[in-house]
């Protein structure tokens, strides 16, 4: 988890304690398909969340790292309060802030991209699997990410899942209606991967789909919101954006003044190694952490921090 460490990936605790290990995560009240649900969409908030999400997959990706199952139930939400002192006016402030969970299927890469490994295709959830895995594809790369991206973009601007398949070969169907049926101009070598099947050959509607949703939320800069879509969800993973392309994109880098930056407080703190407690307040018979221990944990944790 070491390599982890970042403001945008989940921060973890580690205590041992009487030969047990327990990992204590922070509390996030939303994930994103929550949090999707119960606020209202708008420019500030539709950047600040993919800025956020891009910054820490970057950082992931630039230690060599692959997540393998980035969809909205693993990203979390939470809005930051931070009050200060005007005169005689207390000024409250919230400021989103989005991280990463659940590297359970991640995955450390050949960084410059020549890996030749085998990998399984039992990775990512079926909504948010790239084409390339789809296809039966064992060689696949950080793109993979980027599609998955691509679809919580999607899905932020529509409001509900881009591709909804029921099997393998009905996911590639949606995904290729909305996008249109790659060839073997488009995306050379389509026809030989494992899974590939004959399919009707659709046009693309990935503009008459995405023009009335991203008008509705009011972005002045629809182009710029369009083309980073677009990029992201390349069928052809040759030709797929990476982080550090979404992240200096026309969208993302205008005007970031206007993205409400995560402040770091005492909360979110990366522990590199195993924090020895001597604790003796569990209760033997089921080994409850009780209200005490979450006090001297909050207490320990401001002494990290000062």
């Amino acid at each position: 988890m070491q390599l982890c460490q970042h403001p945008n990936i989940v921060s973890i605790l580690s205590i041992d304690f009487d030969n047990f290990k327990y990992i204590i995560l922070p509390y996030y009240k939303h994930t994103l398909k929550k949090y999707l649900s119960t606020h209202k969409k708008d420019p500030i908030n539709v950047k600040t969340i993919m800025h956020q999400i891009l910054k820490g997959i970057h950082h992931l990706h630039s230690n060599g790292i692959i997540h393998r199952d980035i969809k909205p139930a693993n990203i979390m939400i939470r809005y930051n309060t931070f009050g200060q002192m005007q005169g005689k006016n207390l000024i409250i402030e919230k400021e989103l802030e989005v991280v990463i969970i659940d590297l359970g299927l991640s995955k450390i890469m050949d960084m410059d991209n020549s890996d030749d490994t085998s990998h399984t295709g039992e990775v990512y959830t079926l909504w948010y699997r790239a084409p390339e895995i789809l296809l039966g594809s064992d060689k696949y790369h950080f793109q993979t990410d980027m599609w998955s991206i691509g679809c919580i973009l999607g899905e932020i601007l529509t409001g509900e899942p881009l591709f909804k398949g029921s099997s393998i070969f009905d996911q590639l169907d949606v995904i290729f209606k909305l996008l249109g049926t790659p060839t073997e101009q488009t995306w050379k070598g389509v026809k030989s991967y494992p899974k590939y099947h004959k399919y009707e050959n659709y046009p693309s509607t990935f503009y008459k789909t995405f023009k009335p949703k991203v008008n509705l939320i009011n972005d002045t800069r629809y182009d710029h919101l369009i083309e980073l879509l677009k990029f992201l969800l390349t069928i052809n993973p040759a030709y797929r954006c990476l982080s550090h392309e979404a992240l200096n994109h026309s969208y993302i880098s205008q005007n970031r003044d206007n993205i409400l930056h995560f402040k770091e407080n005492y909360m979110n703190i990366m522990i590199n190694k195993p924090v020895h407690l001597n604790l003796d307040i569990f209760n033997e018979s089921n080994l409850i952490i009780t209200d005490n221990i979450r006090r001297r944990l909050l207490l320990w944790l401001m002494e990290v921090k000062v």
